[in-house]
């Protein structure tokens, strides 16, 4: 939760910034029919139709690269046939 990383960056307890994002869960909800809850970044490269660009850095210490690798696995998952290249998803992982 969001509130977690607050805390984390803050130093303060988590309790503390647990109404400030609720109200931003619900202003979400309520503004833009989204449930934030339930927000998935693998659902979204599953239903996408346009190239995603994963840019991750190794040195990362709050989400390691193999979720971008599994996110990149996804799409290459979702490629059935040459023809879906253009049009589906257009994945590529180069190592720097």
């Amino acid at each position: 939760m969001p509130d977690d990383r607050l805390a984390e960056f803050s130093r303060l307890d988590p309790q503390i910034f647990r109404p400030v994002v609720e109200s931003g869960l619900w202003y979400a909800r309520l503004r833009y029919d989204v449930d934030l809850r339930h927000a998935s970044p693998a659902a979204a490269v599953r239903v996408s139709h346009t190239p995603i660009l994963l840019i991750h850095g190794t040195a990362d210490e709050r989400t390691p690269v193999r979720r971008s690798r599994g996110l990149a696995w996804i799409g290459f998952a979702l490629i059935r046939s040459p023809d879906d290249l253009p049009a589906r998803n257009n994945s590529f992982v180069y190592r720097v």
